[in-house]
């Protein structure tokens, strides 16, 4: 997390333009982190880690985010199916 923070911080000192999807099924799940727009994506808790939220991306909600978006980079940070799904939409998207 605090990797992605400092990655965060310095994309926006320099002015990108920056969408964010994770997996999150609290009420009070951020729309926003430093300025830079969160789209929450439904998921199923890992028996073993409750606190652990497990998304595939079922719905196509961040396939939705990239297209829309059209992003010149997909930054996948952290391991999990969100960023197995991520990174299969960056090769199907000719994304980098």
């Amino acid at each position: 997390a605090n990797r992605f923070q400092e990655m965060l911080k310095y994309m926006k000192e320099f002015g990108d333009h920056v969408h964010i999807a994770t997996p999150d099924d609290k009420l009070e799940a951020p729309n926003e982190f430093m300025g830079f727009p969160v789209k929450t994506l439904r998921g199923q808790r890992f028996p073993l880690y409750p606190e652990v939220l497990l998304s595939l991306d079922s719905r196509g909600e961040a396939r939705k985010m990239v297209q829309q978006f059209k992003p010149d980079i997909i930054h996948v940070s952290s391991p999990g199916f969100l960023a197995m799904s991520a990174a299969l939409y960056a090769k199907a998207l000719n994304i980098p």
